[in-house]
């Protein structure tokens, strides 16, 4: 064009050396038009886009922008996405670790859940076995050697002690709404019980 407008021959580097000593850019759009175009992006279905994909997105469309910005723009919005993202690829990275082999050491080396559950790949033994017990027998155990959880937080015999004390039945014990209420309740009972030391 300025070869046949003006008669100038210029090259394309040169004229971007040009463009760059003189800080001539793109013109950019506002960031409140950024900003709601990729809300609107968001709305439509395209929230699991990158910095990058959205950017081109956002220059189909005409909206001139820089990526920094976008992404910028992004994690103003929505910093969940990119928090996801970043777990994400911590997991996968995770995922990659292996257990090397060590000099002094007879262990196995690889993937560590590969290690866990397919002994077998690796030359070991699987020792592991299924338990031969049905649901009812382990519930039946269950019930035997644990213990559930004493009413109102005492113990029964602390709690029929507590009947003598007070004289009032165990269902009819008052249940305290707030701390006074509770500090209360505790400082009668410790008085009741060091009276019946005596």
């Amino acid at each position: 064009m300025l070869m046949s407008s003006h008669g100038i021959h210029i090259s394309e580097r040169h004229l971007r050396r040009l463009k760059r000593r003189l800080n001539l850019r793109r013109v950019n759009t506002p960031i409140e038009t950024v900003s709601h175009a990729i809300n609107h992006l968001y709305q439509s279905g395209y929230n699991n886009l990158g910095n990058k994909a959205m950017w081109r997105l956002l220059n189909n469309y005409g909206i001139q922008v820089q990526q920094e910005v976008v992404r910028k723009v992004q994690k103003a919005l929505d910093p969940m996405s990119l928090i996801h993202k970043n777990l994400d690829e911590l997991v996968q990275l995770w995922n990659m670790h292996r257990i090397r082999s060590q000099r002094h050491s007879d262990t196995l080396n690889g993937i560590p859940n590969m290690l866990y559950n397919h002994p077998e790949v690796f030359g070991a033994h699987d020792y592991s076995s299924r338990l031969t017990y049905s649901t009812a027998e382990i519930d039946t155990v269950s019930d035997v050697y644990t213990e559930e959880y004493p009413t109102f937080g005492c113990r029964d015999t602390f709690l029929e002690v507590i009947e003598l004390l007070t004289g009032t039945a165990m269902n009819d014990f008052l249940i305290s709404s707030n701390i006074d209420d509770a500090l209360m309740l505790y400082r009668h009972l410790t008085l009741a019980l060091d009276k019946s030391d005596q």
